[in-house]
């Protein structure tokens, strides 16, 4: 028994015309057909007017200019539609409507422009802070008490890195006391003032460093305010300065 053969039909494609691409091509055939009946109407008119009037060199100039007028036109309008299909074959911008083209092109009128899309409106937002650690010092709890004896004090405070218990600050913290001596303003160093031989403290902390100290004061001096500056090293960190009240009693 014969084995029957069975018929492979190849799967058939079909091929999707791009859509904006054959509505051109469509308003495209439809303005063609209407300039040739356009110009067949026109030019056939113009005969049958010159049929009953007597051939003379006015009518057949008249002819001949409407005749060129309406090859100028019919130029125009080629050089529009050949514009309007490397447009869309190089994708530049969208095709307008294909009936708005042509309208204008019937009515000799300028094609009118591919609607742009409108931008979406913009909606006002309160500002809002950005979030992370300031990289500003800050100086904090100052206070200033007498220890016991004559001209002698004792100084604290701390210098803090406020949202950033991370990174290191490395630096230094100046310290020196305003007054008056017999009358006359005067600044005096830490070094002036206390047992540091130099008129600063080595600063190197993460998050807060608490720094206290004694001064010693010479007699006859009245102490208006101790200044404080902690200067890092680091140029990313904003240092931290200020003059601060001397409130301690005696």
């Amino acid at each position: 028994m014969a084995r029957k053969k069975k018929t492979v039909v190849a799967p058939k494609v079909v091929m999707q015309a791009n859509p904006p691409r054959r509505v051109l091509w469509a308003a495209l055939s439809l303005v063609g057909v209407m300039l040739a009946m356009w110009f067949s109407y026109d030019y056939g008119r113009s005969l049958q007017a010159g049929m009953g009037k007597p051939h003379s060199a006015v009518s057949d100039g008249r002819s001949e200019q409407r005749i060129a007028q309406l090859e100028q036109e019919r130029n125009r309008l080629r050089q529009r539609i050949a514009k309007l299909e490397r447009e869309l074959q190089a994708g530049r911008k969208p095709v307008g409507d294909p009936e708005a083209i042509v309208r204008a092109l019937a009515a000799k009128k300028p094609v009118p422009p591919a609607t742009a899309p409108t931008a979406a409106p913009q909606i006002d937002t309160p500002a809002t802070v950005a979030d992370g650690p300031s990289n500003a010092l800050k100086l904090t709890a100052v206070e200033v008490e007498p220890s016991g004896s004559d001209n002698h004090f004792r100084f604290r405070f701390s210098v803090i890195h406020p949202g950033n218990d991370a990174d290191q600050v490395v630096g230094t913290i100046w310290i020196a006391v305003n007054g008056l001596s017999h009358g006359k303003p005067i600044r005096l160093s830490l070094k002036q003032v206390s047992s540091e031989p130099r008129p600063y403290l080595d600063m190197r902390f993460t998050g807060q460093q608490a720094v206290d100290g004694e001064l010693m004061l010479p007699p006859d001096f009245e102490p208006k305010n101790i200044a404080i500056e902690a200067k890092p090293y680091d140029k990313k960190y904003r240092g931290a300065s200020g003059k601060f009240d001397w409130t301690a009693d005696g």
